[in-house]
């Protein structure tokens, strides 16, 4: 009996006598991770337009909660950088931080647009100047692992838009601005990302090069507004055929935009909402970054005036607070599978088994079914009802010609589970 022990085990990696409660945790990781490396929530509409407001910094723990309560990664400020808003950035920032989250800066200094009746800027260095100094002169304001943007939509100032001017003078101000930045925060030694200006698809995909974006970090940000989700798609595929090494950020979206998509019913928002994310969870291999537009306050909010939350809320919630699935595929040896593809039915996304017949994927779903395949098996299916915790599938698929030898161990297998275990 010990002979046949011994033969019914040749080849059997020792990892597959492990029980599954020893080798989910090992899966599982690797698998709490997010998607997108950025999920962010904007607060402009508050943080930038209500800067200037007596109460403003009595609000800010009420707003960061609504956000944090996301499980962001980021929450983005529009908050201007000149110093009449100090006390208002280090608000945000202190808050922010204090829930142990990132800050990513979306203002700009009022001179560059004209907020708040500020006079224009003089000239583009006048921009790298003030950025180097406000930077400089606040290091408390940041933290390792914030994004600062010097100039959002930089195409919405001084030097305007590239589409109808000097193209030239567009990009020697990008590259500028973000190689100030990143001297800056040297200077202070801190690791903040620099730049991430986002801009119009439209610019994005006529004006960026790949040679400039290579420049600023090969990241492309679009701060991006369309009818639906089919254009939403086609435009992230042209930006990453365009520029296939850069990483692809949508630094703002959002519905209902009213004159893009009418006025919407509650139901309505979280729908079209979903879609959009849906997009960008599918394309998660090109679309490595997320910024809602906005929490509260404007067509687009996911919050009432109170800061209740709207069902969109809970439409980003799900993406943002993807469940875990994990799980190892093998033949009815209980030998692992590896390349096995694994199909989601929700998403048509697929993904492979690794070596050991392992797989993870993060799902922002309720339920799914999955459909595991390979070449020389039948397929195998399941339906997993998800309940915020980690699902741990096991799965064991039938040889579609198994060999002899194959047959006797599944034999000697069956035989011996009929005896008691010494």
């Amino acid at each position: 009996m010990k002979l046949f022990k011994n033969l019914l085990q040749m080849s059997l990696p020792s990892v597959l006598l492990l029980s599954m409660t020893l080798i989910s945790p090992m899966i599982a990781m690797t698998a709490t991770e997010n998607y997108w490396e950025v999920r962010a929530i904007d607060t402009m509409k508050y943080s930038r337009d209500r800067a200037r407001e007596s109460s403003i910094v009595s609000e800010i723990p009420k707003i960061v909660t609504a956000a944090a309560d996301l499980n962001p990664t980021h929450i983005a400020i529009g908050t201007p950088y000149d110093s009449e808003f100090n006390r208002v950035n280090q608000s945000w920032a202190r808050e922010i931080h204090r829930r142990k989250i990132n800050v990513w800066f979306r203002g700009n200094f009022s001179g560059w647009e004209g907020w708040f009746d500020y006079e224009e800027l003089s000239s583009p260095e006048d921009h790298h100047t003030k950025t180097y100094q406000f930077i400089t002169s606040n290091p408390d304001f940041f933290r390792d692992g914030d994004i600062f943007t010097p100039a959002p939509e930089p195409e919405n100032g001084l030097i305007g838009d590239p589409r109808f001017g000097n193209k030239e003078a567009y990009y020697t101000f990008l590259r500028t601005s973000y190689q100030t930045c990143v001297d800056a925060f040297e200077a202070i030694d801190k690791d903040v990302t620099c730049g991430y200006f986002g801009t119009n698809g439209d610019i994005a995909k006529d004006i960026l090069t790949p040679e400039l974006v290579a420049d600023l970090g090969n990241v492309i940000i679009i701060d991006h507004y369309v009818k639906d989700a089919d254009i939403f798609a086609k435009d992230i595929d042209f930006l990453a055929n365009k520029f296939p090494n850069a990483k692809i950020i949508i630094g703002e979206f959002g519905a209902p935009v009213p004159d893009i998509h009418g006025s919407m019913t509650n139901q309505e928002q979280a729908s079209i909402i979903d879609d959009f994310l849906k997009v960008m969870y599918v394309k998660q291999a090109i679309v490595t970054g997320v910024n809602y537009w906005v929490l509260n306050e404007g067509t687009t909010a996911i919050v009432t005036d109170n800061l209740e939350p709207k069902l969109a809320y809970d439409v980003l919630y799900k993406y943002y607070n993807p469940q875990v699935i994990t799980g190892i595929v093998r033949d009815t040896l209980d030998d692992p599978i590896s390349k096995a593809t694994i199909n989601f039915s929700d998403d048509h996304r697929s993904i492979q088994t690794d070596s050991q017949g392992r797989f993870t994927a993060s799902i922002p779903a309720d339920s799914v079914e999955i459909e595991i395949i390979q070449d020389n098996y039948f397929p195998g299916k399941q339906v997993l009802t998800l309940d915020n915790s980690t699902e741990i599938v096991e799965v064991n698929l039938t040889p579609k010609k198994p060999t002899f030898l194959y047959k006797v161990r599944l034999l000697l297998k069956s035989i011996l589970s009929g005896f008691p275990r010494s």
